[in-house]
């Protein structure tokens, strides 16, 4: 069992797919700085191969649930889920190859149900923040992934201090915590 307390960290997912693309005309492509930054995460928390976590927690911004409380993705091996419009044909074609990990959803399941929080499991491919920022940070797409939606209907910052304390275990169960987003994401009022 590995004994690294792993981190929790919050990543940006980027301008849609552009951190993958060859195509830096806006400086966002994946030549840019903002691209290389997030591609460094994993050299940087992980010294050596034997630190690596067994499996990713990753809460994507662009997951809403649709349900009452949060949604936990079960399924084995995700398909993608090409959530933007407007891109390049070849950003249709990225697949991130990472397995999902059921038993390990249910494990979330099982700690939000303990603290009262109520989630579901479903079926649901990888999206934009989730397989973006995984690309540039591990691409070798070698570990499980299990994501988990958001829900601003249920969560005020109370709430969300105590998802927080519900999911703290898994640090020391050889998990590492991811979520995504970013600080603004009005690309229509930036570009148009």
């Amino acid at each position: 069992m590995n004994t690294f307390r792993h981190p929790v960290v919050a990543v940006s997912h980027g301008a849609g797919p552009l951190w993958l693309l060859d195509d830096d005309s806006m400086n966002l492509g994946k030549n840019s700085p903002s691209a290389k930054n997030v591609a460094e995460i994993f050299s940087k928390i992980y010294s050596s191969d034997a630190q690596l976590p067994k499996r990713i927690l990753f809460i994507s911004a662009h997951w809403e649930a649709r349900s009452t409380g949060l949604e936990i993705s079960k399924s084995a091996a995700p398909e993608m889920f090409y959530d933007y419009s407007g891109f390049p044909p070849e950003s249709y074609e990225l697949v991130y190859g990472a397995k999902g990990d059921p038993t390990f959803a249910a494990r979330v399941k099982e700690l939000l149900a303990q603290s009262g929080i109520t989630s579901n499991l479903v079926d649901r491919p990888f999206d934009h923040g989730t397989f973006v920022p995984m690309f540039l940070m591990r691409p070798q797409a070698d570990i499980p992934i299990v994501t988990m939606s958001i829900n601003d209907r249920m969560l005020d910052a109370k709430d969300h201090f105590a998802l927080g304390r519900a999911l703290a275990p898994l640090r020391d169960e050889d998990t590492l915590i991811i979520t995504s987003g970013q600080a603004t994401h009005n690309m229509y009022a930036d570009w148009f």
